[in-house]
């Protein structure tokens, strides 16, 4: 990975050079001068010119995705609306409401093509497939990682709070982690908090400055929506064995998830102590402290559980909450010993 990040920063410092020499000459004086003539071929060089020599040179390198090529049009017409100056971004102010809104749904189109494919694969494998993974898997074909990680939590947030709150069908190898240990209730008392702080907050800071009071209070709703949309996922996304490939799929919700390959597993304990800051020991919950554990897990390697905004956290030991604690600990355990 560390190799390929460094491959890519080299491939960037053509184009890098391509801008940086674009910006120094429109404060030249010379293109202040002959400014009508030269917008044109300087928005374009900005805009298409520099995408091609990207793409030119990432195309001897597959580790490179093709898809960077999108964001690096998206960087380029970003950068022109910075630099060039606002008289002279006739070219641009129609390329920002047209192409940008059609480049939009188009990979929105891809996602969602690549899901349905994806869920069909899954179900003629006989696997099972939530909406968090199929989506996640879908962004990070066509988006760069990071902007993956964000794309797919914000429509796995829709798309729980619109999701009827049907369980999923009781199984014999998948366990609830939310039915004995009250973090629904701590769950709800945060969204009351948040109702409650929200409207307080506001009151105080709209006398103060209206655009600040309510920027914060769409970030506080937005955070309830989060907290709803948890509440809704953790329902329908249980903690199971898969015997077929012989994993164990961890999930808290669509806010925490890592498939332990069966064989990886060193131990697998009843565990209700404090975690100390000096311990090599992570929460499997996103809400860390705030939520309770009654299982430790230990791995033979580092195990990277998956978190919401593409975060990523890397653990041979973590702990995590299940309802049917030793029927799930002596399932493992004839699985780890056999």
């Amino acid at each position: 990975m560390t190799r390929t990040l460094s491959l890519r920063h080299a491939l960037l410092t053509l184009p890098v050079l391509l801008i940086l020499s674009i910006y120094a000459f429109i404060q030249t004086s010379y293109y202040q001068a002959h400014a009508e003539q030269l917008v044109l071929p300087i928005t374009i060089d900005l805009i298409l010119t520099v995408p091609i020599v990207y793409f030119l040179t990432i195309r001897r390198h597959p580790q490179i995705p093709r898809y960077t090529v999108i964001s690096c049009f998206v960087i380029c017409v970003l950068i022109a609306s910075l630099i060039m100056p606002s008289s002279d971004q006739d070219l641009l102010r129609v390329v920002r409401s047209t192409l940008i809104p059609v480049i939009e749904l188009s990979v929105l189109g891809v996602i969602i093509y690549k899901s349905r494919q994806l869920i069909r694969s899954y179900r003629e494998q006989g696997r099972r497939a939530d909406f968090h993974e199929m989506i996640t898997l879908a962004c990070q074909s066509v988006l760069p990682a990071r902007a993956a990680g964000l794309l797919a939590t914000e429509l796995s947030v829709i798309y729980y709070l619109l999701r009827s709150p049907s369980s999923p069908v009781p199984r014999e190898e998948q366990y609830s982690y939310y039915q004995k240990n009250g973090i629904k209730a701590t769950l709800i008392v945060f969204i009351f908090l948040i109702a409650i702080e929200t409207g307080a907050l506001h009151f105080l800071l709209a006398g103060w400055s209206p655009v600040v009071a309510w920027i914060l209070t769409i970030l506080s709703i937005y955070t309830g929506l989060q907290i709803i949309a948890l509440l809704r996922s953790i329902r329908a996304m249980p903690i199971y064995i898969d015997r077929e490939q012989e994993t164990l799929e961890l999930r808290y919700g669509f806010f925490s998830r890592v498939s332990v390959p069966l064989p990886e597993i060193e131990s697998i304990t009843a565990y209700r102590r404090s975690i100390d800051e000096e311990e090599d020991i992570v929460h499997f919950s996103p809400l860390g402290g705030l939520s309770s554990h009654n299982i430790l897990l230990t791995l033979q390697s580092p195990a990277t559980i998956s978190r919401i905004y593409g975060m990523r956290t890397e653990t041979s030991a973590m702990t995590l909450w299940i309802d049917q604690k030793e029927k799930f600990i002596n399932e493992m355990e004839e699985l780890i010993a056999g």
